[in-house]
């Protein structure tokens, strides 16, 4: 036995070494693909959201508008409007109660009107007033 060398052939073990090194070359190749796909479609997805965002307004001018600094103008002017509004509001408000207030009196003016002057005063003619009715709802026409 002496001098001869010993082989010992592992069966998977070949198999194995190749499958790691096919691992580490080609799998960060794989990976590389896949990454640069889903980028893209990042990318894509980006540039979208950007025509849609991007400010390319300009005025009369050409110059560029500022879309916030317009938006923030415009709600300014709304909220002036809205103010001015709310204010004649109260006022209406105000002139509705003072009417409301004041109706009992009236009424009692009108009363007062309606007792005193005779009744042809205030009717139309006989043709046009509608037809008299009863305490028990009936009509005499």
């Amino acid at each position: 036995m002496g001098d001869q060398p010993i082989f010992v052939d592992i069966p998977g073990g070949w198999a194995t070494v190749l499958v790691a090194l096919i691992s580490f070359v080609v799998g960060p190749i794989i990976l590389q693909g896949r990454a640069n796909r889903r980028l893209k479609k990042i990318d894509e997805k980006t540039d979208r959201t950007l025509d849609q965002v991007e400010n390319n307004h300009v005025d009369a001018d050409g110059n560029p508008i500022n879309m916030r600094e317009e938006n923030d103008d415009r709600h300014e002017e709304i909220i002036g409007i809205l103010r001015d509004h709310g204010e004649i509001l109260e006022r209406h408000d105000k002139s509705l109660a003072a009417l409301s207030r004041s109706d009992g009196v009236q009424d009692e003016r009108l009363q007062r009107i309606e007792d005193t002057w005779p009744r042809s005063r205030f009717m139309p003619p006989p043709k046009h007033r509608a037809p008299e009715t009863n305490p028990n709802g009936d009509t005499n026409e």
